[in-house]
């Protein structure tokens, strides 16, 4: 990919997580953590600065769907009841990144 293209989504992905650590502060450490995690991995998988950037990037995406989840679920000290439950298993990510 480009490197102009991977900054813009790079810089895209940034502005999700930051938007997802605002909902969520242990959700956005987590991510920086998973980032920072495959990273590593593809270092010692030998891949490439760029492969390695954009796995990164592919990281970052891993809990996007939290985003959509309201945060009395999300927040919610316990064990979730059958309908919260619900609402987590039907949320997804995927409308939001296409």
């Amino acid at each position: 990919m480009e490197e102009q293209n991977l900054n813009a989504l790079h810089r895209y992905t940034k502005a999700l997580i930051v938007a997802l650590g605002h909902r969520d502060l242990l959700t956005r450490l987590h991510a920086d953590r998973v980032q920072r995690l495959a990273e590593e991995m593809g270092l010692r998988c030998g891949l490439t600065k760029n492969e390695i950037y954009t796995l990164r990037i592919a990281a970052s995406f891993h809990d996007i769907g939290k985003i959509g989840i309201p945060a009395a679920i999300l927040n919610k000290q316990g064990k979730l009841d059958d309908m919260e439950y619900e609402e987590i298993k039907n949320t997804r990510g995927f409308p939001l990144i296409y």
